[in-house]
């Protein structure tokens, strides 16, 4: 199998993985959302994973882009590494949500991680954007649902 190939098959599965595995260890935490109060515009449960598919391929191609980019042209080694590392972050970060909010129903606490996360991922966007400006673009859909998470955790919060 080609370079390219792998690099591109390991950028998507990292994502894919790290969503699959974190929904997977609190799949039994997640029934006592269905019994709590929700906010208006709450979608059904089958949207969740769904978007969360679409939004960790799109990540995973942003972080080939990056990944591909200093191959391209002169983009400087380091950048690509510190852009990289944010994107680890914010793996990480997102990582652990899921078991603040549905593990210990810790919901303002799961609200300030979600802030740092969108922290993360904006930062995550600038050194990606300043790298390959695409790559930034894919995280974009990201950023916009992270947002409308934020807005549904509140929610959760407030009337929980």
């Amino acid at each position: 199998m080609e370079t390219k190939t792998k690099q591109f098959i390991i950028c998507i599965a990292l994502p894919l993985a790290t969503g699959a595995l974190s929904s997977f260890l609190t799949k039994d935490d997640m029934a006592a959302l269905r019994d709590a109060e929700k906010p208006a515009l709450y979608p059904p449960e089958f949207i969740f994973p769904i978007v969360w598919t679409v939004l960790f391929f799109l990540i995973g191609i942003a972080s080939y882009r990056v990944i591909r980019a200093h191959k391209k042209n002169d983009t400087a080694i380091y950048r690509v590494r510190i852009a990289i590392a944010y994107y680890v972050l914010q793996l990480a970060v997102n990582f652990l949500w899921p078991f603040v909010f549905f593990h210990y129903q810790a919901y303002w606490l799961a609200f300030a991680l979600l802030i740092v996360l969108i922290y993360v991922v904006l930062r995550t966007y600038h050194a990606f954007s300043a790298i390959d400006r695409f790559a930034g673009y894919y995280l974009l859909p990201y950023l916009v649902w992270l947002a409308f998470a934020g807005y549904l955790n509140v929610g959760v919060a407030m009337l929980n």
